[in-house]
């Protein structure tokens, strides 16, 4: 019988730090609309990074090759778009 993820601690302890990421480090502003689809926008960033996450997992070098394009993309995303650095840092 296969086991389901929540009986896996692992993906527990995973689920509840993302859930604690998007809400508490994450601060959109705007209208509830433009909220809505920039968490939204990074849930589905998250859903893909995970699955890129999970397809590299079986090589280092490749792991190691693409975590540096994926971070330097995305540490640089603000330069395209003004709207994604907010969730990046919470301003004082």
């Amino acid at each position: 019988m296969p086991t389901t993820s929540f009986a896996q601690p692992q993906t527990t302890i995973f689920s509840a730090f993302g859930s604690f990421a998007i809400l508490v480090l994450a601060d959109f502003t705007g209208p509830w609309r433009n909220r809505l689809v920039a968490y939204l926008s990074l849930a589905g960033a998250g859903v893909v990074l995970i699955l890129l996450g999970t397809l590299c997992s079986q090589s280092t070098v490749l792991a190691t090759a693409v975590m540096a394009l994926v971070g330097f993309t995305i540490l640089f995303a603000g330069v395209i778009n003004g709207y994604s650095p907010p969730a990046g840092s919470r301003r004082c």
